[in-house]
C-alpha cells in the first residue's frame, strides 16, 4: 500500500495561496490513475511522491517503507526510491542522442537486451537512435521518454500524460503494452490522463481531484457513468462479463449499457458480441 498524507502550500502574488492537502492510500502492484481539471495538483503530487518537491508536512509510506515524515525529519533520497517518473516536458538529456538517453537510464550492469528491443520496436523509435534530441518532434520525445522510464524496470512507475501527443494507433499499442508489462512484472504504476476511455481502458481505479484534494476514488466506470438513454454513438471502452455490460464512450460522458437492450420499437438487439474499440451507432433505451 503507498499510503500518503501530506500538504503543501504555495504562495501566490495578489490571491489567496494555493493549498494542497492529499489523503489517499493507493494499492501496490495494479493501475492507479489520477484525474482531475489542469491546475489541481496531479503534476505536484507525483513530484512530491518522486522527491522533487517538498511536502511542508504529512508522511508518505510505501510498502512499509517511510519515504517521507516531515515529524520524524525524513525524507528518502530520490536515489533511493524504487520508482521511474515521466513528465510531460520529457526530461531528456538534450546534450545526448536518443541512444545515449536509452543506455543513461538502464542501471550498470542491469541491461535486458529482449527489453530493449521489444520497447524500441513497440515505440516505433529505432530509426531514431542516433538522432539529437533537439531534432525530434513532441510525440517522438514522447516515446523516447516512455521507453526509458520503463527500462528502468522500477518498482513503482509514474506517467504525467504519457500518451498525450500521440496519435491513435501508437496511443493504444503503448497503452496496452505498459498494462501487459504491469501484469507480467507486477508493479505499481501511477498514472495521470485527461482521457476517460484511457482510464477506462487501463486503470484499475482511478481518483478525482478537485481544489488540490481527492474528493473520489474507485472504479472508473462506476466514476464515470451516466444514465443509458438516449442515442448512442460511440467507442466500446469496456466489456463486464460479470455485469453483463458494454462501456460506451459517447463524447463527454460515459454510458453503461446491459448486453440486451432494445430499439425504440421493441427490436431487441445484442451488443455482447461487440469487442473494444468497436463503435456502437443508434437510438437506444434500456430494457426495464
Amino acid at each position: 500500500m503507498i499510503d500518503i498524507q501530506i500538504e503543501k502550500t504555495f504562495p501566490s502574488k495578489g490571491v489567496p495561496p494555493v493549498q494542497l492537502s492529499f489523503q489517499c492510500k493507493i494499492p501496490l502492484k495494479e493501475i492507479s490513475a489520477f484525474f482531475g481539471e489542469s491546475g489541481v495538483g496531479k503534476t505536484s503530487l507525483f513530484k512530491m511522491l518522486a522527491g522533487l518537491l517538498l511536502p511542508d508536512r504529512g508522511k508518505i509510506i510505501v510498502s512499509d517503507e517511510v519515504w517521507f515524515d516531515s515529524e520524524k525529519q525524513i525524507n528518502l533520497p530520490i536515489a533511493k526510491r524504487s520508482l521511474s517518473v515521466m513528465f510531460p516536458d520529457h526530461s531528456l538529456f538534450p546534450n545526448m542522442n536518443v541512444m545515449e538517453n536509452l543506455q543513461f537510464s538502464i542501471p550498470t550492469g542491469k541491461v535486458d537486451e529482449t527489453l530493449f528491443l521489444e520497447l524500441v520496436t513497440i515505440a516505433e523509435i529505432h530509426s531514431i537512435l542516433q538522432k539529437s534530441i533537439t531534432e525530434l518532434s513532441s510525440g517522438q520525445k514522447q516515446r523516447v521518454a516512455i521507453v526509458r522510464s520503463i527500462l528502468q524496470k522500477p518498482s513503482l512507475l509514474l506517467l504525467d500524460e504519457p500518451f498525450s501527443s500521440l496519435d491513435g494507433r501508437l496511443r493504444e499499442k503503448l497503452l496496452f503494452f505498459v498494462r501487459d508489462l504491469q501484469k507480467k512484472w507486477g508493479m505499481t504504476v501511477l498514472f495521470i490522463s485527461h482521457e476517460i476511455p484511457e482510464l477506462i481502458q487501463i486503470a484499475k481505479q482511478v481518483f478525482v481531484l478537485e481544489n488540490g484534494q481527492v474528493t473520489r476514488f474507485g472504479n472508473p466506470i462506476q466514476i464515470f457513468s451516466t444514465n443509458g438513454k438516449g442515442e448512442i454513438k460511440g467507442e466500446v471502452v469496456a466489456i463486464d462479463l460479470v455485469d453483463k455490460g458494454n462501456s460506451i464512450w459517447i463524447p463527454n460522458q460515459l454510458v453503461h449499457l446491459p448486453f440486451s437492450i432494445k430499439q425504440p420499437k421493441g427490436k431487441k438487439t445484442q451488443i455482447n458480441q461487440n469487442q473494444v474499440g468497436e463503435i456502437v451507432k443508434g437510438q437506444f433505451k434500456l430494457d426495464q
